[in-house]
């Protein structure tokens, strides 16, 4: 067994479940304070590229 192997066994477990427990605890959390922290203006655009588990 190579030294990762336990590793990606751990993730590969989690990996289906991740996207909804994270959501569920700090998805609208993390978007409010990412959305507070940008002095945004009304022609400001947001392009959300290569986010999240896939």
């Amino acid at each position: 067994m190579k030294a990762y192997q336990p590793l990606i066994e751990k993730y590969s477990r989690q990996a289906t479940y991740y996207d909804r427990r994270w959501n569920l605890r700090w998805g609208e959390a993390t978007l409010r304070a990412a959305v507070a922290a940008v002095p945004w203006n009304e022609l400001d655009r947001v392009l959300d590229v290569g986010c999240g588990t896939g």
